[in-house]
């Protein structure tokens, strides 16, 4: 059964999901992000997402062709060299002025979603070639769109939000705070945030320390500001750590073994200690902590080695980090491990391991692992 990718813009969500019911019914795997909730290690699974599958199909429309997250997801697909189909689902699209790596594909038109257009796509996908071995190395990965802050407020609005989460979204908006372009929206999101009464006090002191003084200027603002916010760190029990953002005050903590010092560190390099991302000291310092038992060092490890961040892309070191941490109970790595042994990556395939995986992170509440256990069960 080959695997199938579908990109698409939120406004189209109702014609994709009629689409993925018709291709699934060609006895297709079909992946599709149904939930468009942001936040980076969201962004990394899309991204494996696509490495893994066999088709990338755009649904193809006027939001889609404005959708900076869909340019990324195809510009990636195509680096991958993937086999590309886009699939035409909306009216007033025009196409003379279709970007040049569209207009060189033919597209198929499913815009009535009858027999007719089922057949020409059945005939399309049909005539396909043999998915391509993956390039090595791969191809840098891209960022995650800062477009899609607006996808965070759904999260932030869900009746619960686990520890984890509450940790990944302040990230997310730090980051989307760097940014003129959506500074604003996401100093909104951070208040909407804190306004929850279920935030962990180590979250709540996180935030505040964001949101204290004059946030427009932050994007300006001098090393030493910086660096008297403090890091925010999980422990092996989910548990918070406020650790003061001064590179040399962890850098001691660090070399003399606190391994909350280690993912502080390798978190601030990863997020940019001066603006620019240093992967390569991330790697390091998640390194340590991880031969040190630290689960989220242990992932945060895998994700590098995946993508080749800062570190060289080894996808069996991707495998191993990743099932470290899946043995501690990380329901991010427990996903992940699953999509490697669904997919022979980094191991040999095996189902029943793939499903053991899943299951396990679908007990912890992992919404894509849900997914994949819904599949195997039809």
């Amino acid at each position: 059964m080959r695997s199938l990718f579908v990109s698409y813009a939120r406004g189209d969500r109702e014609a994709v999901q009629s689409l993925a019911g018709d291709l699934g019914s060609l006895d297709y795997d079909v992946w599709y992000d149904d939930k468009l909730t942001g936040g980076q290690s969201w962004w990394d699974e899309l991204l494996l997402k696509i490495q893994h599958c066999d088709v990338y199909a755009l649904a193809v429309s006027p939001d889609s062709l404005q959708s900076q997250a869909c340019r990324l997801e195809r510009a990636y697909a195509m680096a991958l060299d993937k086999n590309i189909v886009p699939i035409l689902i909306a009216d007033d699209v025009n196409m003379d002025l279709l970007p040049p790596d569209l207009a060189r594909i033919q597209l198929v038109d499913y815009r009535l979603a009858d027999k007719q257009a089922l057949v020409r796509l059945l005939r399309t996908l049909t005539r396909l070639p043999d998915p391509r071995p993956l390039p090595s190395p791969l191809p840098p990965p891209p960022a995650i769109p800062l477009s899609y802050l607006s996808g965070l407020r759904m999260r932030i609005e869900a009746e619960q939000l686990p520890p984890e989460q509450q940790a990944e979204l302040v990230l997310t908006l730090k980051r989307g705070m760097k940014d003129a372009k959506t500074r604003d929206n996401a100093v909104v999101l951070l208040r909407q945030l804190r306004g929850r009464r279920d935030l962990l006090a180590w979250i709540s002191d996180e935030i505040d320390e964001l949101l204290e003084g004059a946030l427009p200027a932050i994007d300006n603002a001098p090393s030493d500001t910086r660096a008297a916010r403090p890091v925010v760190v999980s422990d092996e029990r989910g548990s918070g750590a406020v650790l003061p953002r001064d590179v040399a005050a962890l850098q001691r903590a660090a070399e003399a073994g606190d391994v909350n010092a280690q993912l502080g560190l390798a978190q601030m390099y990863a997020d940019g200690v001066n603006g620019a991302a240093d992967y390569a000291t991330a790697a390091k310092w998640n390194l340590r902590a991880a031969k040190s038992g630290n689960r989220e060092a242990q992932y945060h490890l895998a994700v590098l080695y995946s993508f080749g961040r800062g570190v060289e892309q080894d996808r069996a070191l991707a495998f191993e980090w990743f099932r470290k941490a899946a043995e501690k109970g990380h329901a991010g790595a427990q996903f992940n491990l699953g999509l490697r042994y669904a997919q022979g990556d980094g191991v040999g395939r095996d189902e029943t391991e793939a499903l053991r995986w899943f299951q396990k992170a679908a007990q912890q509440g992992h919404a894509k692992a849900r997914e994949e256990m819904k599949k195997r069960k039809k």
